[in-house]
């Protein structure tokens, strides 16, 4: 499972390269678009070897079958408590929320590896919220969802941003052909990133402070 999501996340990653560079008119250089075709290939080569293996295929039945005939049992020792979920469902969620403003009370615009850490707290928070959506008030956790979503686009956005920025670089750094060409594109994708990170710090602000501190205590009304 490991492999494949590994595997899966270099095609991903260089389909997101290729977008956000159209995006910004970066995708003009014909060395970059000869290197990345070459890598894209290699990437999408392996993926299929990968999936078409008889091997991959007896592992999936393999762990299907495990899923689907495996006679679960718990300890008597142990034994697992479910419980009421609305009588802690609450207490996880406000302790989430708690943790996330404090760990990000005086969030920066750099370096970039907090930002990337939020999105993903966001979207443990959110998912959370998604997983106990039976038990939930729908319009009061649709609306704390949306919030966060709209949260989780922008830091998406950025995190595309500053992936392809990267890519550019390595490349750059590979095929010597590409330096004197890239540079000013990569200059101007570093510039994008730095304006959407610092873009973004208010509006974490806005929301950090604002209505989802009304949403979440009351999410079971």
């Amino acid at each position: 499972i490991a492999n494949t999501g590994r595997v899966l996340g270099g095609v991903r990653d260089l389909d997101v390269i290729r977008l956000v560079l159209g995006e910004f008119g970066l995708e003009d250089i014909e060395a970059w678009r000869a290197a990345y075709d070459l890598d894209y290939a290699r990437k999408r080569a392996a993926l299929n070897k990968l999936v078409q293996s008889p091997e991959y295929s007896q592992n999936i039945s393999g762990f299907y079958q495990f899923l689907t005939e495996t006679k679960w049992k718990h300890k008597k020792t142990s034994p697992i408590k479910v419980g009421d979920p609305k009588t802690y469902f609450p207490q996880m969620l406000l302790g989430k929320w708690q943790s996330i403003q404090k760990k990000y009370v005086d969030i920066t615009p750099e370096p970039y590896s907090t930002l990337h850490r939020l999105r993903i707290d966001l979207k443990r928070l959110r998912y959370l919220i998604e997983f106990f959506g039976d038990i939930t008030n729908p319009e009061t956790s649709q609306e704390s969802i949306l919030a966060i979503i709209a949260l989780q686009d922008h830091l998406g956005h950025l995190n595309d941003v500053y992936n392809a920025g990267q890519l550019l670089s390595g490349m750059q750094k590979g095929y010597s052909k590409m330096q004197k060409a890239v540079q000013p594109k990569l200059d101007e994708l570093i510039k994008i990133q730095v304006n959407e990170a610092h873009r973004f710090i208010p509006i974490w602000r806005e929301f950090q402070t604002g209505r989802i501190n009304d949403l979440l205590p009351t999410i079971l009304d």
